[in-house]
C-alpha cells in the first residue's frame, strides 16, 4: 500500500570545472530558467497493485500537485476552505481520468516568467544566468515569446505574431495569478535561513 514517486524540482545544473552538469536532451535552458530544459522533468510513480505497470502519461503536471494527490491517496483530503495551487491527479496516476485543463505558472515570487497551457508556452520574462549558472536579475520579453511545444519542444520558433489571441489569453492568466499572490510574502529571508542551515556543520 505504498506509493513511491521519483522526480526532480528542476532541470540539470550547468556544471563547473570540478563537477559536470547534466543533459537536457537538446531542450533549451538549464536549472534556474523557465525554458523547457530548466523545468521539464520526468515524474515516475510506482505502486504495485495500485498503479498499472508500464503506463506512460503524456502531459504536464506540477510539483504543486504532489501534496493534494498524496493527501487523496492517503484518504486525508485537505480542508475544503484551504486553497491549493496544485491539483489532485490521483485518478490520472491510476489510469482513470485526464490531466486538468489549466494554465501552469512559472514565477519568481509574484512575477510570472512563463505560462504553459496545453501545447502553448508564453515567455514574459527570464532570469539571465552568469557563467556559473547563478540568476542575475530579470529581463522582460517585449513583446512576449510564444511557442507551440507539441511541434516545437526546443522553443526555436516564436509564433506570437501568428497567435495574438493565445498571447492575450495567457497574459491575462498571468496577470490574474500575479494579483492573487500575497504581496506580504517575502521569500528571501526564508531562503537564506535554509542556506545557513545547509552550510552549518552538524554538532
Amino acid at each position: 500500500r505504498t506509493y513511491v514517486f521519483f522526480t526532480s524540482d528542476n532541470g540539470p545544473w550547468t556544471g563547473d570545472s570540478g563537477t559536470p552538469g547534466g543533459s537536457t536532451g537538446g531542450l533549451k535552458g538549464i536549472k534556474g530558467t523557465t525554458w523547457e530544459g530548466g523545468i521539464r522533468i520526468p515524474f515516475v510513480a510506482r505502486g504495485p497493485g495500485l498503479l498499472g505497470a508500464g503506463a506512460v502519461i503524456d502531459g504536464a503536471a506540477s510539483l504543486l500537485d504532489v501534496f493534494p494527490t498524496v493527501s487523496a491517496l492517503a484518504g486525508a483530503p485537505p480542508p475544503s476552505d484551504l486553497r491549493l495551487d496544485g491539483a489532485n491527479i490521483a485518478r490520472i496516476l491510476q489510469g482513470d481520468g485526464k490531466l486538468p485543463d489549466r494554465a501552469l505558472m512559472f514565477s519568481n515570487r509574484s512575477k510570472v516568467n512563463a505560462v504553459r497551457a496545453g501545447p502553448w508556452k508564453l515567455h514574459l520574462r527570464e532570469r539571465p544566468l552568469d557563467n556559473r549558472g547563478t540568476p542575475q536579475g530579470s529581463a522582460v520579453f517585449d513583446p512576449p515569446l510564444l511557442y507551440q511545444l507539441d511541434e516545437d519542444p526546443k522553443e526555436e520558433q516564436d509564433v506570437a505574431g501568428q497567435q495574438p489571441e493565445v498571447v492575450t489569453r495567457l497574459r491575462l492568466a498571468a496577470d490574474e495569478f500575479a494579483r492573487s499572490v500575497d504581496p506580504q510574502l517575502h521569500l528571501r529571508p526564508y531562503g537564506r535561513a535554509i542556506l545557513r542551515g545547509l552550510l552549518t556543520p552538524a554538532p
